[in-house]
């Protein structure tokens, strides 16, 4: 259902207990993630980027154990009230099997959670232009398999701890007033230096 250019809000999901994938990426859906995305046990990927949600997650989505790949990035556009919202909620730490975490351009605030030290089969974590606060807890050593890290665009702060430095790391990019001995590239307001 991707590039669509579909409109309204996302179905109820409870119906879909079988569904592996819903890509729903492309779309002018309006409103929030359905409490009911808990009942997919068996999902793999969901992809509501670039869309015109909004909202706190449901807390339901921490019962999709067996999600690998989570797109909720660009959803905060134009609209006024666009754009996921909240604090990064440490409960999708139990979601253990995510390779892959996408939440940029939103509306999510607070800090990185300690807790996503959990997720030791992540590969790519992206929360870039969101008003997230704090820093870089070392507990972030512990995803062992993370290759690509995107806190850029943030209000993240002070220093990386080495422990999060982990050497599978391959692409790491934060604001150039963040301490980092890992870091690829920093970003200065949007530009590269």
């Amino acid at each position: 259902m991707s590039n669509n250019t579909l409109l309204g809000t996302l179905p109820e999901l409870g119906g879909l207990r079988r569904a592996q994938e819903l890509k729903f990426g492309t779309n002018f859906f309006t409103g929030g993630i359905p409490e009911s995305i808990g009942e997919l046990r068996r999902l793999q990927v969901l992809d509501v980027s670039v869309n015109f949600l909004g909202g706190p997650l449901p807390d339901s989505l921490s019962n999709v154990a067996s999600l690998v790949i989570l797109k909720l990035g660009d959803n905060s556009n134009e609209e006024p009230f666009s754009g996921f919202s909240g604090p990064l909620p440490a409960s999708l730490s139990q979601l253990t099997n995510l390779g892959q975490l996408e939440m940029y351009s939103n509306r999510f605030t607070g800090v990185l959670p300690p807790e996503w030290g959990a997720l030791n089969k992540l590969r790519v974590l992206d929360i870039e232009f969101n008003p997230v606060t704090g820093t870089v807890p070392a507990e972030y050593g512990a995803m062992v398999n993370l290759q690509e890290f995107y806190i850029s665009n943030t209000d993240i702060e002070g220093a990386v701890p080495e422990e999060a430095c982990v050497p599978s790391l391959t692409f790491f990019v934060a604001d150039c007033d963040v301490v980092c001995t890992c870091c690829t590239r920093c970003e200065d307001g949007g530009r590269v230096r």
